[in-house]
């Protein structure tokens, strides 16, 4: 039963990643590693797409902020912008403004804080 349930979750993490707009995160992606020289191993785009994706490195989100602000998915202050969302792809956009909407009110320590819960939110939202 567990191995059932893992192969539909993993099918619909696929689908969700074929959805979103990963060619146009890939530049991205490449982009701002080298704006942080000193991580040492960067998570994949894959890796960071997961649910089950968590870090408490303060660079690691800065990292991740980078891409998602680069992206439009995100404002300078870390805060989810809907239509940045809307245009990478995520799906229906009635469920990715509700789903938003639900995270935007977090705040963290510092903008890759924000962005890094609120993205979270997000993602955790639209599975």
């Amino acid at each position: 039963m567990k191995a059932i349930i893992f192969a539909l979750l993993f099918v619909f993490i696929l689908g969700i990643a074929n959805c979103y707009d990963i060619a146009r995160v890939t530049p991205i992606y490449e982009g701002c590693k080298s704006q942080f020289p000193s991580i040492e191993k960067f998570p994949t785009i894959p890796e960071m797409m997961a649910t089950t994706f968590e870090t408490s490195n303060p660079q690691i989100k800065c990292f991740i902020h980078c891409i998602i602000e680069t992206a439009g998915e995100v404002d300078a202050t870390g805060n989810l912008v809907v239509a940045g969302l809307k245009s990478m792809g995520w799906g229906d956009e009635t469920k990715i403004s509700a789903a938003a909407n639900e995270c935007i009110g977090i705040k963290g320590i510092d903008k890759c804080d924000t962005s890094y819960q609120q993205y979270g939110c997000f993602m955790m939202k639209m599975m």
